[in-house]
């Protein structure tokens, strides 16, 4: 049980550099420096295509480094240490909710781009609803507005594969709505 609260408090706390990464295109074009790539003729959806995958990558990399720090750890304490094999699989599965919170960054930077900070909200809530809602018991639903109110806290669930899949499809179609949204919107001056 200790296991999946680190590995869902450190998912958490994995979304912060995530979502600064993939935000960065906005606060680019706040202190106007987007104006001087697209002058040098680098297609936006390429502009964006950066961005998006180091936000995407760093996500994977943060959650690996998650794994590999918690087996780092039990090696040091334990004298039968929880295999890395396990903490990986535990750390991975919170993928496809971070891939949702960078979606929906992707997604206001590229439609509502003065609007882009609210995820920040969003993830307030995520984090509320992830911790705080389990102490006061509030209803279930609450939790799964979240994207992370669908991942199972391994070992004490199951995965249920399903679920995971289809967080993995929302989060590609509000990156893809965000690269349209992107390519079609006024990049300000």
């Amino acid at each position: 049980m200790f296991a999946s609260m680190v590995n869902s408090m450190m998912a958490l706390i994995c979304v912060v550099p995530v979502l600064t990464t993939a935000l960065k295109l906005r606060s680019e074009e706040k202190a106007r420096r987007t104006e001087h790539i697209h002058a040098r003729g680098v297609p936006r959806v390429k502009y964006l295509a950066g961005y998006a995958a180091i936000s995407f990558v760093s996500a994977v990399i943060m959650q690996g480094a998650v794994a590999v720090g918690l087996y780092i750890s039990c090696h040091a304490v334990m004298e039968e240490p929880i295999a890395l094999g396990f903490l990986m699989k535990s750390s991975l599965v919170y993928l496809p909710a971070l891939w949702v919170m960078t979606g929906i960054a992707i997604l206001l930077a590229g439609l509502l781009p003065k609007a882009a900070d609210a995820v920040w909200v969003y993830f307030g809530f995520s984090f509320f609803a992830s911790f705080v809602g389990r102490i006061l018991d509030l209803p279930e639903w609450l939790g799964k507005i979240n994207p992370f109110g669908y991942i199972p806290q391994l070992p004490v669930d199951t995965i249920h594969y399903p679920a995971l899949v289809i967080l993995t499809a929302v989060a590609a179609a509000l990156t893809a709505a965000g690269f349209v949204s992107y390519r079609i919107r006024d990049v300000q001056a």
